[in-house]
């Protein structure tokens, strides 16, 4: 008799567990997509670009600077 008793007292425990939270679905967020233009393909050239004419300049004028 006391091994009906323990045995149903886990089993309950065990079934209250099983049915504590149900199934719900989960619920997704909507996916966002960022689409980026293509202006060219000079997008990360003309940094570089406008610092090589700089120091090119700044040669330039510390070169004639020396001459005179």
């Amino acid at each position: 008799m006391k091994k009906v008793v323990i045995s149903v007292a886990a089993l309950s425990m065990f079934a209250a567990a099983a049915f504590a939270g149900g199934l719900v679905e989960p619920e997704m967020e909507p996916v966002v997509e960022v689409m980026q233009e293509d202006t060219g393909s000079s997008n990360g050239l003309l940094i570089p670009l406008l610092a090589l004419v700089a120091i090119g300049l700044l040669i330039s004028n510390s070169s004639s600077d020396n001459a005179s």
